[in-house]
């Protein structure tokens, strides 16, 4: 079971954070008019007027608000939000307009006085809630639409630039700038309304590109083939708001008028749901192009004229259509004389005729759109033209959202939209707008391939970031309201992109949700999650979760994360619920509870080798710390946090990350001053950075530092410092190539280590990730192979391999690649190859998997030279080069003297010995400007071969020799005598002598090949 909330379970969200439109109306100067009538005839006046008012509000599905005697506030999208809620407001401010404009005529007669008013419109965010029993809202939008009211003109509609931004094409307006509102510190764009433009020449708002829909295609140009050939065709698209419907239907459109049909198109308003035909009205006035200031008597000719070229008989045509274009009939022309079910059926009857005469002298793709908002009389149309069939040449094209229930319909095609695969998605995209690349699968994303969700979000990218653009956010708004369960849906949004059903039940105290999920899930709000077996959910877009989201009020949303942190405090989540405790903790406003759980969370997805994710929540504790916490706790808190990101960006990127050096500086200077302990993390991360990029002196520094403040440190860590500087000394030694005092120094630093307080246990301090006992035993695998001990070595490989399986993640992983990669190196030495390929692949297989970019690149590199070293040849040279440099970004200069050697072997093997030299001294040349020394007998050895001189021979010869003799690298000085007796026309006097020394030396014999070698030539020698 899942654990509970501490405290109360979430309760129900009866407030929410609302952006509706707000209209504002007030009659002008009604104290003087009160003073001119008086008392008794101004109330008729205004219940008049107020009545009036209320039926106009109601006509656009507003709610009144608040009535305050001669003025009137109105609410469009409160309680129930519709996805034009703006365009709403202002239809219905030009309509209060019009309303009073005809009461005015009466007042004025019977009373002498002028009647006017006017209307401000506002949209904006507001907190909705119950106070007292009753609905009540709150919010600066509210003032500002008042504000607004007192600027219009009589008469005059004005609105913000927030609702212009929302309208469109659908209205003219007259841009009257930025004005200052009355006790309101921001000023505002405004504009005045002079009309709506006429529906039906209204050029609709051209669709997007069509990318993809090869299928819709398709079946489009089968429908107007058989149309074509003397048969009709029907086709539904069916799909939500902004998935692709309208740009189906004009793509029948035009795909129609190019194969020599003409179209007849007409959409439906939801603003004339009551209007008996209206979108017939809207086609015939489309379909005769009339200007709105045609007369009344030139519009009835030109309808007359349009009927009889279908074949109609004008007069009775043009007595039952021309109501529908809102013309009046003159003489000639006499209203029909029947009941209005008699007049509707013979208007349906008469359409109809009209759709076939046209068709039967063009072919014709009638195009209806949005069918959901149809009246019932144009649904019965509709009904008619499907169930007995359309006359030859007719394609009908109707567009609805689903649900749309018509029993009468069976149309010959249904298609449904479908959201646009990513691929598409982002080949619109690209169309729409380039430069977005970088956000476009996040984009894409939260769209769910709906195409205007897609152009929104792209369009208003720049100015909105991740906030749900306005008009989206009034559409998807409008969907949760019609689901019915807005508080379900709020707390699933507070819960995340993924809902648990458990978790739901445990954080709304509902332990039946079933019904109410149903619910949801039927209304497209909520989607089950495929490989869940039905108990986690998701929103059906994510647009709709971040609407969801943004609709809940601060504090209650606060409340809300709050208990879903304590529910993941206690143990929900599985292995995700260190980091969804922080972050329900941070949006829950506890922020030093979030930023400790921060940390937890980074070290937990360090853990998984989730680096990017560990840095994004230890970033977020830094900024936490900067921001909301006081200089005391936040210093230290980011101090950890900086120090721990140094770890990370190490694993990630590897020992020679510049963001891994700047952490740990940035450590360093939050240290407290006189604190040892604080400050020997970050200084032994930057000597571990000094060393990989080869900056000797620099490292020789800290390491001195360290030691002269050694004393100062407590005890109980003092003995663990230590090791860690003597480690760091041998490691210095090692790169140096003093390797006698480098193996006793990480020899005596396992003795420390071991010997200390904490017993081994890992310094909770430590900035790296890498262990001691580990990375000693490690580096001591080709210390003991170089002087000579091959067992030891074996001894040392199996030792670190153990202290790495003791280690956590992701210190395991990391400290066992490092083991693995010098058991490949000294294989490859030792002319084992396929032991030194099995490594290299065990390393860089750990590299891949836990993202450790450092060992993965440098075993691609050793792996190039085993292969090269097998089959030497240029090509493979090209190979080693090319991962050589790759290796170079994470690795440092470490190594890279050995591999420009190593490939200067190989093309001297190839034949390649101009190259050969060059990659040689390269060689040389980085080890003296980093002092890594390591391979410098090895590289003078092979340089020996590539001269032609055999003086320049004996010279790189004697070097390899001196060098190794004075590094105690005595395979390395072994390998230099043996090439001495095979090269050298002359080899020294002393050879026998130096070759006996060497073995001597070793003392291990017969466990190198080169022991061999060496018998055989003393014996020639003797």
């Amino acid at each position: 079971m899942m654990p509970g909330p501490t405290g109360a379970q979430v309760t129900a969200q009866t407030d929410t954070l609302r952006r509706p439109t707000v209209l504002v109306c007030d009659l002008v100067a009604s104290t003087a008019i009160a003073e001119q009538i008086g008392e008794e005839p101004l109330w008729e006046v205004l219940l008049e007027y107020q009545d009036a008012c209320s039926e106009v509000i109601h006509r656009y599905d507003g709610t009144v608000y608040k009535r305050l005697g001669d003025g009137l506030l109105a609410l469009f999208g409160i309680p129930r939000a519709h996805e034009d809620d703006a365009r709403r407001a202002v239809h219905a401010a030009l309509a209060l307009v019009s309303a009073v404009s005809q009461i005015a005529e009466g007042v004025k007669e019977r009373h002498g006085v002028d009647l006017a008013m006017r209307v401000g419109v506002h949209t904006g965010d507001v907190v909705v809630g119950q106070m007292g029993g009753s609905l009540e809202v709150a919010g600066k939008a509210v003032h500002q639409a008042d504000r607004l009211q007192s600027l219009a003109e009589p008469n005059g509609v004005i609105i913000s630039g927030d609702t212009a931004a929302l309208l469109g094409d659908e209205f003219q307006l007259r841009p009257r700038g930025e004005v200052d509102l009355r006790g309101l510190t921001a000023t505002a764009m405004t504009y005045d309304v002079i009309k709506a433009r006429d529906a039906a020449l209204l050029a609709r708002a051209e669709p997007l590109a069509m990318v993809g829909r090869a299928e819709e295609r398709a079946a489009v140009a089968a429908a107007w083939k058989k149309v074509m050939n003397g048969g009709s065709h029907v086709m539904l698209i069916t799909g939500e708001t902004g998935i692709g419907k309208s740009r189906l239907a004009r793509f029948a459109r035009d795909h129609a008028a190019r194969e020599g049909g003409v179209p007849l198109e007409g959409e439906c308003s939801p603003y004339h749901a009551h209007v008996p035909f209206h979108v017939i009205g809207r086609m015939l006035v489309g379909h005769l192009a009339l200007d709105p200031e045609t007369p009344g008597r030139e519009r009835l000719i030109a309808l007359a004229d349009a009927v009889a070229t279908a074949g109609l008989e004008p007069p009775r045509a043009v007595s039952l259509l021309a109501p529908l274009m809102s013309i009046e009939l003159d003489e000639g022309y006499d209203p029909a004389e029947l009941s209005p079910g008699d007049v509707a059926k013979e208007t349906t009857e008469m359409i109809l005729r009209w759709w076939a005469g046209l068709a039967a002298n063009e072919a014709r793709a009638i195009v209806i759109e949005d069918l959901q908002n149809a009246d019932p009389s144009t649904l019965e149309l509709v009904n008619r033209a499907v169930s007995e069939g359309l006359g030859p040449g007719t394609f009908l094209i109707l567009t609805s959202r689903p649900g749309l229930v018509l029993p009468a319909i069976q149309p010959d095609h249904v298609v449904e939209m479908a959201p646009l695969p990513v691929d598409d998605a982002r080949e619109l995209l690209e169309a729409l707008s380039p430069a977005i690349e970088p956000v476009a699968d996040d984009l894409i994303e939260r769209s769910g391939g709906n195409p205007l969700f897609l152009k929104e979000l792209a369009q208003a990218h720049d100015e909105t970031g991740r906030v749900v653009p306005g008009g989206l956010r009034d559409l998807l708004m409008a969907r949760l309201d019609a689901a019915g369960d807005l508080e379900l849906a709020q707390i699933g949004s507070v819960l995340g992109r993924t809902i648990d059903l458990e978790l739901l039940e445990v954080v709304t105290g509902d332990g039946d949700l079933a019904g109410r999920v149903e619910g949801l899930v039927d209304e497209g709000i909520f989607a089950y999650h495929r490989d869940h077996h039905g108990r986690r959910l998701r929103f059906a877009h994510q647009l709709l979760g971040e609407t969801a989201y943004a609709s809940i009020p601060t504090r209650q949303r606060q409340s809300a994360h709050s208990r879903l942190a304590d529910v993941y405090l206690a143990g929900a989540g599985g292995l995700e619920s260190a980091s969804l405790a922080a972050l329900h903790l941070d949006r829950a406003a506890r922020f030093g509870e979030a930023a400790e759980a921060y940390l937890v969370a980074a070290d937990a997805a360090s853990s998984r080798g989730a680096f990017s994710e560990a840095l994004r929540h230890l970033d977020r504790t830094q900024q936490l710390a900067d921001e909301e916490l006081s200089e005391e706790i936040g210093q230290e808190l980011k101090r950890v946090a900086v120090l721990r990101s140094s770890f990370v960006l190490v694993a990630k990127e590897g020992f020679g990350s510049e963001a891994a050096n700047t952490a740990a500086s940035k450590a360093l200077e939050l240290a407290p001053a006189d604190s040892v302990v604080h400050s020997a993390a970050p200084r032994l991360a930057a000597f571990a950075q000094a060393t990989i990029l080869g900056q000797r002196v620099e490292a020789e520094g800290i390491i001195s530092g360290l030691e002269a403040d050694l004393e100062r440190a407590p005890a109980s860590d003092r003995i663990q410092i230590e090791a860690e500087i003597v480690f760091a000394r041998a490691l210095n030694d090692f790169g140096l190539g003093r390797f006698t005092s480098s193996r006793i120094s990480f020899e005596n630093a396992l003795d420390l280590y071991l010997g200390s307080p904490r017993h081994g246990a890992p310094w909770p301090e430590w900035p790296l990730p890498t262990s001691l006992p580990a990375n000693a035993n490690a580096q001591l695998i080709p210390i003991y192979w170089i002087q000579g001990d091959r067992s030891l070595s074996d001894i040392a490989a199996t030792r670190a391999r153990v202290a790495a399986d003791e280690l956590t993640p992701p210190m395991d992983a990391f400290n066992m690649a490092y083991a693995v990669g010098y058991v490949g190196w000294v294989n490859l030495m030792d002319g084992e190859v396929a032991r030194a390929r099995a490594a290299q692949r065990e390393q860089g297989d750990i590299g891949r998997e836990h993202g450790f970019a450092m060992w993965e690149s440098l075993a691609s590199a050793f792996e190039a030279v085993a292969a090269a070293q097998l089959e030497p040849t240029a090509e493979l040279a090209d190979e080693v080069a090319r991962r050589r440099e790759h290796a170079a970004m994470n690795a440092g200069s470490s190594f890279q003297p050995y591999l420009l050697a190593t490939e200067g072997e190989v093309r001297l093997r190839a034949g390649q010995n101009e190259r050969a030299l060059e990659l040689l001294d390269e060689s040389l040349a980085l080890a003296d400007a980093t002092s890594e020394y390591i391979y410098l007998p090895e590289t003078h050895r092979i340089r020996a071969a590539a001269h032609s001189n055999p003086a320049e021979t004996r010279h790189d010869l004697e070097r390899a020799w001196e060098t190794a003799l004075s590094q105690d690298a005595h395979i390395f000085s072994l390998r230099a005598v043996l090439d001495m007796g095979s090269m050298l026309e002359s080899p020294p006097d002393d050879l026998s002598d130096r070759i006996n020394g060497i073995l001597d030396a070793m003392g291990e014999p017969d466990t190198y090949a080169e022991h061999t070698r060496a018998r055989q030539l003393l014996a020639s020698l003797q």
